[in-house]
């Protein structure tokens, strides 16, 4: 990958984590533990964004294999 990639990656992954991480958490509380707000920890916040950075990394990789 080069550098414009991952410009392109880590454009993502601070929109995914600024705008939709929370909210998919929230989401994932409340229909376990019903209506309320639910702390992230830092634990659990570093958790999802090791996923998500081999999620956006892979997407690339796929794209850029089959492009």
């Amino acid at each position: 990958m080069n550098d414009k990639d991952w410009d392109e990656l880590w454009e993502m992954f601070d929109w995914i984590t600024e705008f939709e991480m929370d909210e998919e958490y929230q989401n994932e509380m409340q229909a376990k533990h019903g209506e309320g707000h639910y702390f992230m920890d830092a634990f659990e916040a570093w958790d999802r964004q090791k996923d998500l950075i081999q999620k956006l990394v892979n997407a690339k990789l796929k794209e850029k294999n089959n492009g």
